[in-house]
């Protein structure tokens, strides 16, 4: 467990010499988390420790999910990094970025500090050993998750460019943890409204998904709306150049095909149509063109989707 060990205790701060080489929780005594039959009953805490109905955080607006592993896991520290340098581009494209964690509200404001973040929404599970929310999202729990030799190989790769673990305790002081080592996280694309047009599931702890797709999601456009007057620093993180953020500023940036949402490509499919590819103003003009002449024989006409 030598390894494992690395996973979940920092090198630059060690326990006490009698916690040197903590043992792995019983993977029995987590998991199993009771959904309520009402999903859209489960509520989650925000960093003041109220509780916010978890399908509200999407319900009147758009959101990107991250819900990560576990506070003070180096994969989620590397995952929160990725997920906060591509922020520009989903504000600029009208999308909020929102954490979900599990713990206690301590933990989201101490995570928000490290993390610097001003503008991303933080939320915890209260639920550390059996998370609701983890599970009424699906999300993968099981000894693989830190086992899967990907997952060894990339926790040693986050050592070495500098991520540690540990710094969010239980309070009582009973884990070095704050919730379940053996559960993964995901990344969602959500709202307005009970929708769903992006879906990422870790299999082992430090997966994440694509970014370009994630983008292309969140904004409906297969440049990950970046359009013309954004571009990238050193970091990775996209800016926007041209100072505006009016309507015709907005409009006037979207380059590149419409990317197609899962639930609208299904609904093309049963009513026999093809999507055409626009651009520009038309992405957000030419919402539905009909026609004749189907190139696939299918008839009844293509399908134009905008943001």
């Amino acid at each position: 467990t030598a390894l494992l060990d690395r996973f979940t205790m920092p090198p630059s701060d060690p326990p006490p010499s009698e916690q040197a080489s903590p043992s792995l929780p019983d993977i029995n005594a987590g998991g199993g988390a009771v959904v309520p039959p009402n999903k859209l009953d489960i509520d989650v805490l925000n960093t003041d420790g109220a509780r916010i109905n978890l399908f509200g955080l999407w319900s009147e607006r758009r959101i990107v999910l991250c819900v990560l592993r576990h506070f003070g896991c180096r994969f989620c520290r590397e995952h929160t990094k990725i997920m906060l340098d591509i922020e520009g581009r989903l504000k600029k494209n009208k999308v909020r970025l929102v954490f979900v964690g599990m713990g206690t509200a301590e933990h989201a404001k101490a995570f928000v500090k490290e993390h610097n973040i001003r503008s991303a929404e933080v939320y915890v599970d209260h639920n550390p050993d059996r998370p609701v929310t983890y599970a009424a999202l699906a999300l993968r729990r099981g000894m693989e998750v830190i086992t899967n030799p990907k997952a060894q190989e990339r926790g040693e790769a986050l050592l070495r460019a500098g991520f540690t673990d540990g710094g969010y305790p239980r309070p009582d002081g009973s884990s070095p943890w704050t919730g379940d080592i053996y559960q993964a996280g995901g990344v969602f694309v959500l709202g307005p409204g009970n929708f769903c047009d992006f879906a990422f599931r870790a299999t082992y702890a430090g997966e994440v998904p694509d970014m370009d797709e994630l983008l292309a999601a969140a904004s409906g456009f297969a440049d990950g709306g970046r359009g013309s007057s954004s571009s990238s620093d050193a970091s990775g993180a996209t800016t926007d150049d041209s100072g505006s953020d009016d309507e015709s500023s907005r409009r006037g940036s979207r380059d590149g095909p419409t990317y197609l949402y899962p639930a609208t490509q299904s609904w093309v499919d049963r009513m026999g149509m093809t999507k055409r590819s626009v651009s520009g103003d038309d992405a957000f003009d030419e919402i539905m063109a009909e026609g004749s002449g189907d190139e696939d024989g299918g008839g009844g006409g293509h399908a134009a989707l905008g943001h």
